[in-house]
């Protein structure tokens, strides 16, 4: 009758599971931050191009963090329509490569390095002397915070141009589609959603246009090829279809048909 012989079993030193433990924790919210960071960065690249298009300053109409979320998950809707372009960007190909070495050297550390030769046989005499095990531990982190305090600039560096091209790029395609409309003209019958708005004080009419933006205390209107950044006041602000459009210019009220001034049909 054969004896099995039984492996036994694999113990995982103190210290060793102990220095894992803590770079885990560590790894979690630095992980969490990059990605908000991220897309908070992308949003906001998004709309300062989006605006600075139309002479519109974005300190004007700040946003909050959930907008700039919604900006972000445009920017890489428009970045997926044509990511045929974006990809044969260098930069793209240089911020990915950045990226996944980062996170390469982060999981050799975490995972690998703990179990070397190395690592066990300096690992050995802490788990003797609990106290000490905490000490070098507490040592080692604070290296290890200090070296990535250290390198910022070169870590933070891939993971800004990414969300910078993403936005730049998202942005450049959403003017390029809302440009076709604007300069349309508010009165062209064929825009499917570019219908202008227009600003009351109660029965005049104080401006009308294509709304770029809009906050608690002004509005940014395009018209002609040029935007105007109006206090809102005790304004009203109305949607404007091109029928009705026509309807006051031709009453008088609105000073001209946008498309007979520019030349366009």
């Amino acid at each position: 009758m054969d004896v099995v012989e039984e492996k036994p079993s694999v113990v995982e030193k103190p210290a060793v599971a102990f220095a894992a433990r803590i770079g885990s924790l560590v790894a979690v919210p630095i992980l969490a931050s990059i990605c908000y960071a991220a897309l908070y960065l992308t949003g906001l690249v998004y709309r300062q191009i989006y605006l600075e298009r139309f002479d519109v300053p974005e300190t004007l109409f700040k946003s909050d963090v959930s907008e700039y979320f919604v900006y972000a998950y445009i920017a890489v809707l428009e970045t997926l329509r044509n990511w045929m372009t974006l990809i044969s960007n260098p930069w793209v190909w240089l911020s990915i490569i950045g990226i996944i070495l980062l996170f390469g050297i982060e999981w050799i550390c975490l995972e690998k390095l703990p179990k070397t030769a190395a690592a066990k046989s300096l690992a050995t005499p802490l788990d003797r002397n609990k106290y000490m095990a905490l000490t070098a531990a507490l040592v080692g982190l604070s290296a290890a915070v200090t070296t990535v305090l250290l390198l910022v600039p070169l870590i933070i560096l891939p993971l800004i141009i990414v969300p910078a091209i993403v936005g730049t790029y998202g942005a450049h395609q959403s003017l390029e589609r809302d440009l076709a409309i604007y300069d349309k003209g508010c009165d062209h019958p064929n825009n499917p959603k570019g219908y202008c708005h227009v600003i009351m004080d109660g029965s005049r009419i104080v401006a009308t246009g294509f709304l770029v933006a809009a906050s608690n205390t002004r509005v940014a209107i395009y018209e002609n090829a040029k935007a105007k950044i109006i206090p809102i006041k005790t304004y009203t602000i109305e949607t404007l279809p091109p029928k009705d459009y026509l309807a006051l210019a031709a009453a008088g009220k609105i000073g001209g048909i946008t498309s007979a001034k520019s030349g366009q049909p």
